[in-house]
């Protein structure tokens, strides 16, 4: 039977947006052509948070993994897809609200994928970063505890962009990350995956002790 592939990342471009001064700005150019050098080659500037990407634990919790310490298999795996695009701006997913969308459903080595179409409606936007829904901490220790492979987001991150505490500064990120739960970010066009269920792949670049990278994220089913 023949398998429906959608791409769900975002293509890179120079300029494109990124969360703040610490991240690198995404720089592509040419430096050599067919006209002078009968070739093309191309300079590439990316940050390891660059698009859609992958946070490794060290991202947020220090003396842990870096992402080259996870296996290419790792990122290859049976996905449910959970779709909260009714959740509001600024609004919390509850535990009981992602035990209801789950109902029931094994979850243990599986990979969650939350879809809000946040990308896809707000990606290059002023409120991309401020506005977005995000999971409860009472939730990521849920899946900590059901043991879930890791979690991908079409948004920018699992936490609360707009908690003042400095306490609960990255709250999310940490109670996953250092339980070696990754987190995918910036996914894109969710809404064409027709399944609940499918596969996920999205394996990283193989950077030497780096705190995430960039990944060409694919459904199938």
């Amino acid at each position: 039977m023949k398998k429906t592939i959608i791409d769900l990342s975002l293509q890179f471009k120079s300029g494109m947006q990124k969360y703040s001064s610490k991240h690198p700005t995404v720089k592509i150019t040419k430096t050599a052509t067919h006209k002078k050098d009968k070739r093309e080659i191309r300079k590439i500037i990316i940050g390891s948070h660059s698009g859609t990407h992958v946070d490794a634990p060290i991202h947020f919790c220090k003396d842990t993994f870096t992402i080259d310490k996870f296996p290419a298999k790792h990122f290859i795996g049976k996905a449910i897809l959970l779709n909260f695009v009714s959740k509001k701006k600024r609004s919390e997913i509850s535990l009981s609200e992602l035990k209801s969308k789950l109902n029931n459903t094994k979850v243990e080595d599986k990979i969650l994928i939350f879809r809000f179409d946040w990308t896809d409606r707000y990606y290059g936007k002023k409120n991309f970063y401020t506005d977005h829904p995000y999971l409860s901490s009472e939730s990521c220790r849920w899946m900590v505890k059901n043991k879930i492979r890791f979690i991908g987001l079409d948004s920018p991150q699992p936490d609360n962009p707009n908690d003042k505490n400095i306490m609960n500064d990255g709250i999310n990120h940490k109670i996953l990350l250092s339980n070696n739960i990754l987190i995918v970010e910036y996914l894109t066009s969710l809404k064409k995956i027709k399944k609940k269920n499918f596969l996920f792949c999205g394996a990283p670049l193989n950077i030497n002790s780096s705190d995430g990278s960039p990944l060409r994220a694919i459904g199938m089913y």
